[in-house]
């Protein structure tokens, strides 16, 4: 066996192992600062999603707001048309008595009321 051999194959192991390292340690520092700036992003995402959460429920506790002013709104809407159809039913009453005297005036010539039929 030859020993200078024997040592030099081990220094070029020990240089290539070396190199090696170096590459996997630049690699290793590498990943973990990218893993460090996705923590962050992580990070910032998880605060969008809590603000963007809360801004949902702002808006769905005004669109239930907004329903409930409008279902009052139609409900007032409903009471009013009832209460004007009532009004133009009394009108329209009204309207066909008088409708009933002026027809009654018209037939006795303009004279008043005209005399029942013989």
């Amino acid at each position: 066996m030859d020993v200078e051999k024997t040592i030099e194959f081990m220094l070029e192991n020990q240089a290539r192992f070396d190199a090696r390292l170096g590459a996997l340690t630049e690699v290793q520092s590498k990943n973990q600062q990218m893993i460090g700036q996705l923590a962050e992003v992580v990070g910032e995402l998880v605060t969008v999603q809590q603000r963007a959460g809360e801004r949902l429920e702002e808006e769905c506790q005004r669109a239930q707001q907004a329903e409930q002013m409008l279902r009052e709104d139609l409900n007032q809407v409903g009471a009013e048309v009832k209460a004007v159809s009532a009004e133009v039913k009394a009108v329209s009453g009204d309207v066909r008595a008088l409708a009933k005297l002026f027809e009654q005036f018209i037939r006795g010539d303009g004279r008043g009321p005209a005399a029942p039929p013989h």
